[in-house]
């Protein structure tokens, strides 16, 4: 079912990412692993509203040349990632914090 989910740009811009990031683990098919890989990279898209949250992914969708549909959406978005060259980045990072 998560696969189906991923794959409604709709439901992708308007979900409670808390609850759906989680849950794109068990996603099985290439184009849910797409959107859950940028789901996960893409930085402070949690809280952005969906205009933001579109354009957001859409840079992060640019950067990687990944095969998902944000850029070609035909929602509202406040800019769109179009071209893009950037060095590459780790998926995961160590945080540090209370040592005690």
């Amino acid at each position: 079912m998560i696969d189906g989910l991923l794959a409604e740009t709709d439901y992708v811009l308007h979900a409670d990412l808390r609850w759906l990031i989680p849950a794109t683990a068990h996603a099985r098919t290439a184009s849910g692993r797409d959107t859950a890989h940028l789901l996960r990279t893409t930085s402070r898209v949690i809280p952005a509203a969906p205009p933001e949250r579109l354009a957001m992914l859409s840079v992060t969708e640019t950067i990687d040349s990944a095969s998902t549909t944000f850029r070609d959406s035909p929602h509202d978005a406040s800019y769109r990632g179009i071209w893009a060259a950037a060095p590459r980045r780790a998926e995961r990072t160590v945080l540090e914090g209370h040592l005690g």
